[in-house]
């Protein structure tokens, strides 16, 4: 589960940085610019195209060829590579201090330190809520 969390922040951060990268520059901060059905597309194919460049790597070696194609992608590669070592760390960090939270308790206390981290740490703390209530929402999978 906790490989699945980093993963998704990852990816997320991955997809945020090659679509900004790649979106015309405007006045609004890009924390406040929603993508545009283009900017969504090209997400989509970059992603596409790291995912197969990384189709034959499993676990940790595919994690990392996922974060190295993106970045490859991204207007500036470097930059991106720092953003995802920093989210790494602080993934890390919280997963130190969480490690003796119940396993019910684990994700919220998670969620609170890499939240603590953030740059708007209240409105981290209220979208992850929001991401927690949709998990809750939405159809079990059936096996």
């Amino acid at each position: 589960m906790i490989g699945r969390l980093a993963g998704a922040l990852l990816a997320t951060a991955l997809c945020a940085q090659v679509a900004l990268a790649q979106a015309p520059s405007s006045g609004a901060p890009a924390e406040r610019r929603a993508l545009s059905p283009e900017q969504k597309q090209k997400v989509h194919e970059a992603r596409k195209k790291a995912a197969d460049a990384c189709k034959s790597e499993r676990g940790d070696a595919h994690r990392d060829c996922m974060q190295r194609e993106m970045c490859a992608q991204a207007k500036d590669p470097a930059r991106c590579n720092e953003r995802v070592a920093k989210l790494r760390d602080a993934h890390k960090k919280a997963q130190e201090t969480c490690k003796s939270a119940q396993a019910d308790k684990h994700r919220e206390c998670m969620q609170h330190e890499m939240c603590a981290q953030a740059k708007d740490p209240a409105k981290c703390e209220a979208q992850a809520k929001q991401r927690a209530e949709r998990r809750k929402a939405a159809p079990k999978p059936s096996s």
